[in-house]
């Protein structure tokens, strides 16, 4: 009998979720679910206010009926580190002692304050009889999946697994099929906090998460125009960027006002993704990042695909999700669909693992 997943992101925003039914290896789109906050006057994100939180969460689980004990969610943010390392081959029971060592150097809080698990990604790295064994260390802060979880469980759910933003945001990538994942670059820009996850090959390369998002872009409006968060917010949406770097906007000049302060706001990512991006090349013996996917709520800032494109030099698209996800059109329209898309990367990417 086919078993569900249900991908479940509480973010800075809203509340989403994606159901979905596993068959092998092909996977059915069953329930998609979006409940927004309202907007704050002052632009701050809601998930402090736990009422207001577990009932947006209460509200979708009862709308589309989904089995509370096969919910996948996740925690974000700067609370959760990821690296790349590689320590000495041991016996696996070993491991796990010696990586409480490790975790120490790579992770900036005290080691009793943090959760943390490792992924094993190749061993036997050097022709030696002693050779190196490659992983990915994941570290959260107890406080941040405490906190996650007692609203998780006011909601009447325990989950099945807690998983982290860059590794669902990498689910997908990996689901929607690319052939050549070497050297791509996904970038979930979201409210407040930005990931970046530079494959290679069939894992990570490196994670980054960069403290900007759409809320410092409005907050940049905000302050120019000396007006509320609201309103910011408005001529964000409304105008976006310029089509190219050197075209004059002529439908006002708001508009073009609008123009410099993003691009200005922009700067700080640009540079922050070009230094990751360096890092990347030095340590790749010069490979060089050939193609950024975009998604999350920033994505849908207009012709920002296009600005990045012209600022970093490669490629920039938009991602979609629901590729190789079977959906019957009469209740998901294509176009809904797509116009969603890149809001739903991250509870797509939960959903995606099979709970068993």
């Amino acid at each position: 009998m086919p078993k569900t997943t249900v991908g479940l992101e509480v973010g800075s925003t809203g509340v989403k979720l994606v159901e979905l039914i596993h068959r092998g290896e092909e996977c059915q789109l069953k329930s998609l679910g979006l409940s927004q906050f309202p907007l704050h006057r002052e632009g701050t994100d809601y998930i402090r206010e736990e009422a207001l939180v577990v009932h947006l969460i209460k509200g979708l689980i009862q709308k589309y009926r989904v089995n509370k004990k096969r919910v996948v969610t996740s925690v974000g943010g700067k609370s959760v580190i990821i690296r790349r390392i590689r320590v000495p081959q041991m016996k696996p029971q070993e491991l796990d002692q010696a990586l409480k060592w490790e975790a120490e150097e790579y992770i900036p809080y005290p080691i009793n304050e943090v959760t943390f698990g490792f992924h094993i990604l190749e061993k036997n790295l050097s022709e030696s009889e002693n050779g190196e064994i490659s992983l990915i260390l994941v570290g959260a802060r107890n406080e941040i999946i405490q906190s996650h979880l007692k609203v998780i469980r006011q909601a009447g759910i325990s989950p099945a697994i807690i998983d982290v933003n860059p590794f669902a945001l990498f689910n997908v990538f990996d689901h929607i099929g690319s052939k050549d994942k070497e050297g791509t670059a996904l970038l979930e820009i979201g409210h407040q906090n930005t990931d970046l996850v530079i494959s290679e090959k069939d894992s990570p390369f490196l994670v980054r998460n960069i403290e900007f998002g759409g809320y410092q872009i409005t907050q940049g409006i905000r302050d120019e125009f000396n007006n509320s968060y609201i309103e910011a917010e408005k001529l964000k949406k409304s105008y976006g960027l310029v089509k190219g770097e050197d075209e004059v906007p002529r439908e006002s000049e708001e508009s073009a006002k609008v123009d410099r302060i993003i691009r200005k706001s922009l700067d700080n990512l640009v540079n922050e993704i070009a230094r990751s991006f360096e890092y990347y090349t030095s340590n790749r013996e010069g490979a060089l990042v050939k193609k950024i996917i975009l998604s999350g709520g920033g994505s849908l800032l207009k012709n920002i695909d296009k600005f990045l494109a012209e600022q970093l030099g490669i490629p920039v698209e938009i991602i979609n999700p629901f590729k190789n996800i079977i959906y019957d059109s009469r209740n998901f329209p294509s176009e809904l669909l797509l116009s969603l898309a890149p809001l739903f990367s991250i509870s797509v990417g939960l959903a995606l693992r099979e709970v068993s």
